[in-house]
């Protein structure tokens, strides 16, 4: 297996890959209070362009872009490692090594036979390299067999499928398609394989339906239509095909698998957006999708290659998205969609034509560990900061000593970044002269302090951390609690459960987040012992609506049976937001005594409430 195939697999389908789904998942969060259709565009072109940029980039001139490094610093002779100290407090470690453009070492080792050291780390890479890319090669071949056999079931199913033929059904289907504007022959058929709706096809689209279809009503006729419409006038089926692929392509990324999952949450929004435009009722819409996902859960499931109408994957918010009157909803105009596509050609084309080019530069000074340690004495506060911060960033234990000694600096912003250092640091000793520092009158420095003591986790600072939780600086109880909590012992975790407590709801977040998060390490005690029953008082009797939703959320998921009694009081709750957080923990408990409880809730005032304990009642009913 030659070098060319692995540098193609490693530049132009690892690395260009990896950055196309960095930009996408960029302008997906910028434009999330966009419509859905401008999200799934974003997807849709992401994945094309990951799939066609390997191909253009082969095709296009390379323009190197020299990017600057530090100069390659030769090792002093007392054998201490180096540091950067530059006008930027934000620094980097210099390479032990000289550092070359990628294309002169290319033309240096030309034609050169490997030998000693450097021949055998060459014999021994190989066969790893042969190894890698051949994994890559089976896993994808077994993504495209996975395609290839939706497919050959979807044609099967469409081979048995029978024509409908029904008036009311076509007379519905040529009246949506002059009103949306639709051409194109679309065959209509009545399947007994298929659960609910599907779409597929590119060429000759087909709308599969279930044979229970031949029971709905006009309205529910009209808004499957609609919805399958949608997905042929966007050509959804071609864009999930080109999604599969690229993924297939790019399986070692995990963006490209939050990607996709991403492309199918759009497409579906992207698609009911245009159904509640074209009139269809949103609560009506909702208890459609609602049906057909209980029978997804009834029958077989719908092979990826089509486009389903209902899928039990991000049901909640896809019920609460069509539920939300304030979402703006409307298709892609086509001025949008071609700036969308001249944008995406611009990256492929920059991704394409990019190569990246280390230099050296001898434009950074250098000073040794020692000499950093000398500037923590200096007459410039400045000098003084940058110091402290490059010897706790390389977490330099020979400077704890006079880390400590500068604790006593007269710069309390000096104080708090040697507290963060040692924290960094974690080194034992320094302990004692962090507790000393609690008595600092900054209380910044007395915040940072006691982060610093969290981070080196020694049991013996509980009895030190444990009074700060009453000190009237909010942001040194929070500190605290983190701490206590990074410390994690039995009594450590006893001290955050007081903090719960706290007048501050910010604290009291704080100290339900670590409960959870630490009660169940090893030797603590059972997880459920200590975190059920304090989540239960907390969601019974803490006043900010805020604290009893994070509650409510981590008991849904401990899913302990005991805390359903609780759960169902919080039905009750003033706060909607509690009580929709309530309904979805006792879905996620799945115990049928909190039925009758959920069914008197079906008459709550909020909507998502009602709809939530829909859910919770479906999956009960499911368990």
């Amino acid at each position: 297996m030659s070098a060319d195939i692995v540098s193609f697999l490693s530049d132009e389908v690892a690395l260009n890959g990896f950055g196309i789904f960095v930009v996408a998942s960029c302008l997906a969060l910028l434009c999330r209070r966009c419509r859905a259709a401008v999200r799934h565009g974003i997807w849709s072109l992401a994945f094309g362009s990951a799939l066609v940029l390997p191909v253009v980039s082969t095709s296009l001139p390379e323009v190197s872009i020299p990017v600057p490094i530090g100069a390659p610093q030769q090792a002093p002779a007392s054998g201490l490692s180096r540091l950067t100290l530059t006008d930027n407090p934000w620094l980097e470690v210099s390479s032990s090594r000289a550092v070359v453009p990628r294309n002169m070492q290319a033309s240096q080792n030309a034609g050169a036979k490997p030998s000693g050291f450097e021949g055998e780390a060459r014999s021994m890479t190989e066969p790893l390299l042969k190894g890698l890319v051949l994994a890559w090669m089976v896993v994808a071949g077994l993504f495209l067999v996975k395609l290839g056999a939706d497919v050959w079931r979807m044609a099967r199913w469409t081979r048995r499928a029978v024509t409908i033929e029904r008036q009311d059904w076509t007379g519905l289907l040529k009246s949506l398609a002059a009103e949306i504007g639709m051409s194109r022959r679309i065959r209509l058929l009545a399947s007994s394989d298929v659960p609910v709706p599907v779409t597929w096809g590119v060429r000759r689209p087909v709308i599969l339906l279930p044979q229970e279809a031949a029971e709905w009503g006009d309205e529910r006729r009209r808004v499957a239509l609609l919805h399958e419409f949608n997905h042929i006038r966007r050509a959804d089926y071609a864009w999930n095909v080109l999604g599969y692929l690229s993924r297939s392509m790019h399986w070692f990324n995990p963006l490209a698998w939050y990607a996709y999952h991403q492309l199918a949450i759009e497409r579906e929004r992207a698609t009911d957006d245009c159904v509640l435009l074209h009139g269809a009722e949103s609560h009506a819409y909702a208890t459609y999708l609602l049906a057909g996902v209980v029978c997804l859960f009834e029958g077989r499931g719908v092979p990826r290659a089509a486009n389903a109408m209902a899928s039990s994957s991000s049901l909640r918010s896809r019920l609460q998205f069509i539920l939300d009157d304030r979402v703006y909803r409307a298709p892609l105009s086509r001025l949008i969609a071609v700036l969308m596509l001249a944008s995406a050609a611009a990256v492929v084309g920059a991704f394409a034509i990019a190569d990246p080019t280390v230099v050296a530069s001898d434009r950074r000074a250098t000073v040794s560990v020692a000499d950093g340690i000398v500037e923590l004495e200096s007459d410039d506060p400045t000098v003084r900061k940058r110091a402290a911060w490059v010897l706790g960033e390389r977490e330099e234990t020979r400077a704890v000593p006079h880390l400590i000694k500068a604790l006593d600096d007269q710069d309390p912003d000096v104080r708090a970044l040697v507290a963060w250092a040692l924290g960094e640091i974690k080194e034992p000793t320094s302990v004692d002269a962090l507790h000393r520092s609690l008595q600092d009158g900054d209380s910044h420095v007395r915040e940072m302090v006691t982060l610093a003591i969290g981070e080196i986790e020694q049991p013996c600072s509980v009895a030190t951390l444990t009074p700060l939780l009453a000190e009237p600086s909010r942001e040194i109880r929070a500190a605290a609690v983190w701490a206590l909590g990074e410390i994690g012992t039995t009594d450590a975790l006893d001290a955050v459960v007081t903090a719960l407590d706290d007048r501050d709801p910010r604290v009291r977040l704080r100290a339900v987040r670590t409960v959870v998060r630490k009660s169940e390490i090893a030797g603590v005690r059972p997880g459920a012992e200590l975190r059920v029953p304090t989540l239960l008082r907390v969601l019974r009797t803490d006043g900010d609506a805020r604290v009893r939703v994070e509650a409510a959320n981590a008991l849904g998921d401990i899913r302990d049976a005991a805390s359903v009694a609780g759960l169902t009081a919080a039905l009750g709750d003033p706060e909607a937001t509690v009580r929709r957080e309530a309904a979805w923990a006792l879905g996620r408990i799945c115990q049928p005594f909190a039925v009758d409880a959920l069914i008197q809730s079906l008459r709550d005032a909020d909507p998502e409430v009602r709809w939530m304990v829909i859910w919770a009642l479906d999956e009960i009913g499911q368990g």
